[in-house]
């Protein structure tokens, strides 16, 4: 046999050694895609456990903390308190 008998030969050869780097290419990236499904679901329950911990705090903390809503209210219940006491001292001067 001579180097031109041996050609198809060697392009079977290579064909196949290219279709085997392309399934390990395959393999290697399905283990990625399934390692970062993984850490998205990980992130996921993380991102969730952080928002109940947020809302528990916040719940906590308008039970414990005046905030400036609260705070504003009682300012306008108190200047009509004021209001209402002026009101009867004016009455009780005449």
């Amino acid at each position: 046999m001579n180097w031109t008998e041996l050609a198809p030969f060697a392009s079977i050869a290579a064909l196949l050694v290219n279709l085997g780097a392309l399934a390990v290419a395959y393999g290697k990236m399905t283990q990625k895609v399934d390692g970062l499904d993984e850490k998205v679901t990980d992130n996921e329950a993380h991102i969730e456990r952080a928002l109940v911990e947020i809302r528990a705090f916040e719940m906590e903390a308008t039970r414990k903390f005046a905030t400036s809503e609260s705070i504003a209210r009682l300012e306008d219940k108190m200047d009509k308190v004021a209001e209402r006491i002026d009101r009867v001292l004016e009455l009780r001067r005449q």
